[in-house]
């Protein structure tokens, strides 16, 4: 329901559509994280992947990526799913590079360190990520493409 509603307000229609869908997600977070607690012993691997996407839109990018996490570990082979994995991490790694450039402006030198590693464990999660990918589809233009952008990445960090 929440991507219907944001599809509606960014196709041009009134802001209530995105006001509509911020309300669901968090609805929708509530009702998934109480059913992840309920299952603790075997959680749904769709209801982990529903709510990172949640997570993510919401802007907590370390749970949507830590809940996707989850729901490869119960379906591995999910194409879409390790793809959407690989985007989020890179989208982490973009939010602590931002995060850890405003810490060095801050003259916050050991956070900045901190989150400056954590840039790299994204980059590098994403790339590993994306080889787990194009394993099972080796000719995944969208994958080959993404894997150039933060092989880029890394590259401007390790600079």
């Amino acid at each position: 329901m929440a991507e219907d509603l944001q599809n509606l307000y960014t196709s041009g229609k009134d802001e209530k559509y995105a006001k509509a869908a911020a309300a669901e997600r968090l609805r929708g977070i509530s009702v998934g994280e109480a059913m992840i607690a309920e299952d603790r012993d075997k959680p749904s691997a769709l209801v982990l992947y529903l709510m990172a996407g949640a997570y993510g839109h919401q802007g907590d990018l370390s749970r949507c990526v830590e809940l996707t996490e989850q729901a490869l570990a119960l379906k591995p082979h999910q194409k879409t799913w390790l793809f959407s994995l690989a985007e989020r991490q890179l989208s982490a790694a973009q939010e602590a590079q931002i995060q850890a450039e405003q810490a060095r402006t801050d003259g916050k030198a050991g956070v900045a360190r901190d989150l400056q590693s954590k840039v790299g464990q994204y980059l590098a999660d994403a790339d590993e990520s994306l080889m787990k990918l194009l394993t099972l589809e080796p000719a995944n233009e969208r994958a080959l493409e993404l894997r150039r952008t933060i092989i880029e990445k890394k590259v401007e960090l390790s600079r």
